[in-house]
């Protein structure tokens, strides 16, 4: 099995990647991202183990030719590339659609050129929900209320445009979070473990009940490796948890002393969003399910004295 992870460099991506290339059933591994994000820890993967399974294309999603010819030999395509600075999802917003629509887009056009069917799955996220009160299930009509929302939503519908002619997984990530190469510390969860790690206070939008579905990197990594290793096809819902920023500052709290918490418009009730998890994930991700959020806390403290995060 040869396998394309666009956006390979990347927090979800370069993790993923080194999970791929210890299976014995891939074959080889195309990293291909633009490195805009000047983080380059996937290149620790170039190693002797890997070297033959391991190939890293820096090439731009809207560079036709090389995305032509990349799409080849491929067998799966796992689309992470996007676009995504949390919490500036609203600046700019000829940027994120520039990358995460019409960048899907010349990736959808160059698939549809090819005859012989392949395996797509797009990262999507739960953000084109926008904020309800009600938990979003995946037949909730869509209200993205950020730029980055917005281009996510036009991303899937490009997707769309393949069905009956490769096999295309739609996931609507949580806010991925955990230790591992490549990290992102924008997202609030890995935000507040930097912040916490340096002694800094951690600062809080509104009065901290607002909500937000959550999906631990290892879970996220494995629903992914479920889809190239089985059979099945649609839009699903990637989270384990919906945690409020309360209960998560609470986990902050008891496991790291003296944490100083600076709240601006403490009285402010600000919009949240709750996901209900496909039965994909609950099927296979229960027993995650199940864990608390300073379980996953004192994980992360663990894992981080371990593990080079590319900081």
């Amino acid at each position: 099995m040869r396998i394309l992870v666009t956006g390979g460099g990347g927090y979800l991506g370069a993790n993923l990647v080194e999970m791929f290339l210890d299976l014995d059933e891939v074959e080889s591994v195309i990293v291909y991202d633009n490195f805009s994000r000047k983080c380059f820890s996937v290149l620790s993967l170039l190693n002797d183990i890997h070297q033959s399974k391991l190939e890293i294309q820096c090439s731009d999603l809207l560079d036709n030719k090389s995305l032509h010819q990349t799409l080849q030999n491929v067998d799966v395509i796992i689309h992470l590339a996007a676009v995504c600075r949390t919490p500036f999802n609203d600046e700019n917003p000829q940027f994120f659609d520039q990358v995460n629509h019409w960048g899907t887009a010349a990736l959808v056009g160059e698939l549809d050129k090819i005859t012989t069917s392949k395996k797509v799955l797009f990262a999507s996220s739960g953000s084109i929900y926008g904020r309800t009160d009600s938990e979003a299930t995946t037949t909730t009509i869509p209200h993205p209320v950020t730029s980055y929302a917005r281009s996510k939503l036009a991303g899937e519908t490009q997707m769309k445009r393949l069905k009956g002619k490769h096999s295309v997984a739609i996931y609507r990530f949580g806010n991925v979070f955990g230790i591992g190469k490549s990290m992102r510390f924008d997202a609030v969860i890995n935000k507040f473990f930097l912040e916490s790690i340096f002694s800094k206070p951690l600062k809080v939008e509104g009065d901290g009940t607002q909500r937000r579905p959550f999906v631990p990197l290892n879970s996220a990594i494995s629903m992914i490796k479920k889809y190239v290793f089985e059979d099945f096809q649609g839009v699903f819902n990637i989270n384990t948890h919906n945690w409020s920023i309360n209960e998560i500052l609470d986990g902050y709290r008891n496991i790291f002393n003296q944490t100083e918490i600076i709240h601006i418009n403490q009285n402010e009730v600000l919009g949240g969003l709750n996901m209900t998890p496909s039965q994909l994930v609950l099927d296979s991700q229960t027993e995650f399910m199940n864990k608390s959020f300073s379980y996953y806390l004192n994980s992360m403290v663990d894992e981080f004295k371990v593990v080079n995060c590319g900081l």
